[in-house]
């Protein structure tokens, strides 16, 4: 008997991001509680487009923390990995191995480029209702 093939879905992608922004509020919670510990200090520069904080004299990261900000950080990348795995099995192609591409620089993107599959939606085609 063939399984059938449970329909496209964003489910999975609403899961990761709620959990994210669970992550986020507890990330803002400790900074808040930060600030009325440790002195902070801004800086504007490249005309309003840069703005860079810094805490004074900051004690040693908690690692808990650092914890947090890569769970918020790693269950938005994989939203994305799940949308991408999600819109190549909406075109009805069978996804492999499939990601969000994010790179490092222009030079990395270039060369990734290369050995990237074009998909129908990359191609042109149009994106099929029902998602």
């Amino acid at each position: 008997m063939k399984r059938r093939r449970k329909p496209p879905s964003l489910d999975g992608i609403r899961v990761k991001v709620a959990r994210a922004k669970l992550h986020q509020q507890n990330l803002e919670s400790i900074v808040t509680r930060l600030q009325d510990v440790y002195e902070f200090v801004g800086e504007v520069h490249d005309d309003g487009s840069t703005h860079v904080y810094r805490v004074v004299n900051p004690p040693p990261v908690d690692q808990h923390i650092a914890a947090i900000a890569g769970d918020c950080v790693h269950n938005l990348r994989s939203a994305l990995d799940y949308l991408v795995f999600e819109l190549i099995r909406l075109t009805g192609a069978t996804p492999g191995y499939s990601e969000f591409p994010i790179r490092r620089s222009r030079c990395t993107w270039n060369a990734s480029e290369q050995r990237m599959e074009p998909t129908p939606l990359a191609t042109g085609g149009a994106l099929p209702s029902g998602l």
